[in-house]
């Protein structure tokens, strides 16, 4: 079992430290972003080594391992995960960025004065292990309460973002470093009244075996997510070049509707996947309240059925025209407006009545 453990711990040690490096390093996920998530794994992967040391007793055998493992990261882990969220949400923290590393002062502080009473005893300090122990205990839940708090202002900030793409990559981030966050309070309190070796030995594989899971869900979400961000960069610089056929039948002429509808084709305001009512009001001049009035007055059709409508004609286009193969159907969708795949997809088919991928082949064969 405690080589069970220790192996599902160093395979969390490897890909944290090989995802982490590459996030860092690699031009290709360059963003703050990524740097700020690959930071995060590699001080988790770090952490996981000093716990390796102390799982396997070294840092009672060797001064210079109990000196690192004096030196805890816990209060260091999340702070670039804080600052991740914080960048995908083109948020500005509103206090001093020092104030995320006060927990880490305290850990320093803790290891400073743990490492003195190790080098030079305690009879040679004015330190003695009782208030030791009570430093390290007032570190430890002000550690907790602190990631704690954090999370939740972080909760906060993403719930109040405007751009719903931004939002849904945020919510993304978040939980999953919550998940994460959660397993990691749970252990550090359920070691209060548990102590034995088995015990250590379940929490350590548990956290770990997550960790792992985490992180190759995390390098197969980059990769894919990383692929569709260059391909809409290339779409939008073709597309934009492009312009939708096909017309929307209009029961009752209105100017401002024709305003709208010119928007659509000539703008192809379509294509902004956080469009709302607010913003085609406010190009129009216009109160959304009374966008809405004249909308329903002039078609019968609602305001996302006429731009999804528009978006499926100009994937269509593409997909018929197959000059764009060489790019994915799904990064063709999220550039004409879609929010997901599962939207494109589904608009598609109640449009077409066929998948996207079956009306390529229809028109392709």
């Amino acid at each position: 079992m405690k080589l069970f453990s220790t192996i599902i711990v160093i395979l969390g040690i490897a890909q944290g430290l090989f995802i982490g490096t590459a996030l860092l390093l690699e031009r290709t996920y360059s963003s703050k972003k990524n740097k700020f998530i690959g930071a995060s794994l590699i001080l988790f992967s770090l952490q996981g080594i000093l716990d390796l040391l102390s799982f396997w007793e070294l840092d009672t055998k060797y001064l210079w391992v109990e000196i690192i493992t004096n030196f805890g990261l816990q209060g260091l882990v999340f702070i670039p995960y804080f600052f991740s969220v914080l960048a995908s949400t083109n948020t500005k923290l509103p206090l001093p960025r020092m104030t995320l590393f006060i927990p880490f002062a305290l850990s320093s502080l803790y290891g400073i004065l743990a490492t003195f009473v190790s080098v030079f005893g305690v009879k040679n300090l004015y330190i003695n292990r009782l208030w030791l122990n009570e430093l390290w205990s007032f570190h430890w839940y002000f550690n907790m309460l602190f990631v704690l708090i954090m999370n939740f202002y972080l909760f906060r900030i993403i719930k109040n973002t405007d751009s719903k793409n931004k939002k849904h990559g945020a919510y993304t981030l978040y939980l999953s470093f919550t998940i994460l966050i959660g397993l990691w309070l749970v252990i550090n309190l359920l070691n209060l009244f548990f102590s034995s070796e088995l015990y250590y030995l379940i929490v350590l594989t548990i956290f770990w075996g997550s960790f792992t899971c985490f992180i190759f869900w995390l390098a197969y979400k980059g990769v894919v997510q990383q692929r569709l961000i260059h391909e809409q960069k290339s779409l939008h610089l073709i597309l934009s070049q492009s312009e939708p056929q096909g017309n929307i039948r209009q029961s009752i002429p209105n100017t401002y509707y024709e305003q709208f509808i010119r928007l659509i084709r000539e703008n192809k305001i379509y294509r902004d996947v956080d469009l709302d009512r607010d913003k085609v009001a406010k190009k129009l001049g216009i109160s959304s309240g009374y966008f809405s009035t004249m909308l329903s007055q002039s078609s019968d059709k609602s305001f996302n059925e006429i731009l999804n409508e528009y978006r499926v004609k100009e994937v269509k286009k593409i997909l018929q025209d197959g000059s764009l193969d060489h790019f994915s159907i799904t990064a063709i969708g999220l550039e004409v407006g879609f929010k997901s795949k599962s939207n494109f997809f589904t608009n598609f088919k109640s449009i077409t009545g066929l998948t996207p991928n079956d009306y390529k082949k229809k028109f392709q064969s």
